[in-house]
């Protein structure tokens, strides 16, 4: 057996060698090097027995044993394997070519441009190149998923990036055309899997990275994750659902891109009858209106307010929020000229008030609090005690119009909601 080989199966025999060479391993990485001193915790009495007899001095009493460079190789020269150097020993050890920070670092630089330079030659798009180059080089949007993955797995991440290369210039947005897609119809076509680009998955991630960095998209404070993420694949001409997501509305119509009345709006219109309105349904309509003289629509919280309300001014306007205010719902109320009023009645109590401020803040003088009045929330509480972290979220309302009911709120800790207050509503001059 080679001297070195002998040397080696020798100290693999011991396991404090394996911490001492990783210790000496580090030393080298950042200083190009192996010296200085390596600091040991945790050894057996076993460990600090082994290393005590090859390195000829006593660490069975320490705590934390040092083990400097020079005294290993002090070692060595006093041992059967004096001709080895402690590079020699470490390098076969761990069966590797010790490289320093330095050289790993310039070293993957270098693959990384290559790996870079295969990607951009799968297209001759010049908006991907640049995203491409974007996320690898100067930390555009999606450069963190992005480095993630690479780092995890080369080769699937190539896989991924290949398929989304295919997939955008795919996209309705780049084939000039205004007709809406569903995103899971777009995935079986483009990518031939129609979960490719879902919630969660790294292809969906990363479509949704170069759609924000693309369209230079800002997130929303009024919508949730899920729901920017539908918006800006949306501006893609892609519809996540067009089912789960909308939104009921009466005496509204509808005028689609081609100019044409909406035909189905029309007939519920006609039927004095609410309508569902989905993302598919708003998405195909370039503008909305009504016939009422005032250009005034009603937004409501709760879908039983409505439901009365409709029956009682047919001649009017309504839009029921159900609560949380949902995309479709913002992509109704966008579709109104500057010229419509809306007048919203929601539940006093911290949710709704945060609804009624981010309702305001988004249309501002367009939007008028109906019924929003100290006397009323006083009038209307309801036995219901708020709990304290509901009554925290209060803080974050800023409206001067909204702040005196939110002193009241925590001073009463109760709430009151729109069904009890229905008679301020149908007494109100509309």
């Amino acid at each position: 057996m080679s001297e070195i080989n002998e040397a080696v199966e020798y100290f693999k025999k011991k396991p404090v060698y394996e911490k001492l060479f990783n210790e000496f391993k580090k030393k080298y990485e950042s200083h190009g090097k192996i010296g200085g001193i390596a600091v040991l915790t945790g050894l057996s009495t076993g460990d600090k027995e082994d290393i005590s007899s090859f390195l000829m001095k006593d660490f069975t009493s320490e705590e934390e044993v040092r083990v400097s460079a020079k005294l290993f190789e002090k070692a060595l020269l006093k041992s059967r394997f004096s001709s080895l150097t402690t590079l020699d020993i470490i390098t076969r050890y761990f069966g590797i070519k010790l490289r320093t920070n330095k050289e790993k670092s310039e070293e993957d630089v270098g693959k990384r441009a290559e790996y870079l330079a295969e990607l951009t030659g799968y297209t001759d798009k010049a908006y991907i190149k640049e995203w491409l180059t974007g996320v690898f080089c100067t930390g555009a949007d999606g450069a963190v998923v992005i480095a993630r993955s690479y780092n995890a797995d080369k080769n699937e991440l190539k896989i991924i990036l290949q398929k989304l290369i295919k997939a955008i210039p795919m996209l309705p947005y780049f084939q000039g055309g205004k007709k809406k897609e569903l995103l899971a119809v777009f995935a079986a076509q483009a990518a031939g899997n129609p979960h490719f680009f879902d919630d969660n998955t790294l292809a969906g991630n990363l479509l949704t990275a170069f759609l924000r960095d693309y369209f230079r998209f800002g997130y929303e404070d009024d919508l949730s994750e899920a729901e920017n993420r539908s918006k800006v694949l949306f501006k893609a001409g892609l519809i996540k659902d067009t089912l789960s997501n909308d939104v009921i509305a009466y005496g509204i119509r509808g005028r689609c891109v081609d100019g044409s009345l909406h035909q189905g709006m029309e007939g519920f219109l006609h039927q004095k009858e609410p309508v569902k309105l989905s993302l598919l349904t708003l998405a195909n309509l370039e503008e909305t209106f009504t016939n009422s003289i005032d250009r005034r629509v009603y937004i409501v919280e709760n879908p039983a307010v409505f439901s009365i309300l409709t029956s009682r001014f047919p001649e009017k306007a309504f839009i029921c929020s159900y609560g949380q205010i949902r995309r479709a719902v913002f992509m109704l109320l966008d579709l109104f000229d500057k010229n419509t009023v809306f007048s919203y009645a929601g539940d006093f109590d911290p949710e709704g008030l945060l609804i009624a401020e981010r309702l305001k803040k988004r249309y501002g003088d367009r939007l008028i609090f109906w019924k929003y009045e100290p006397d009323i929330y006083l009038k209307y509480m309801s036995e219901e005690k708020l709990t304290n972290q509901r009554i925290k979220k209060l803080d974050g309302v800023r409206d001067a119009a909204l702040l005196k009911i939110a002193e009241l709120m925590r001073e009463e800790g109760r709430a009151a909601y729109q069904e009890s207050m229905l008679e301020e509503y149908l007494n109100s001059p509309m």
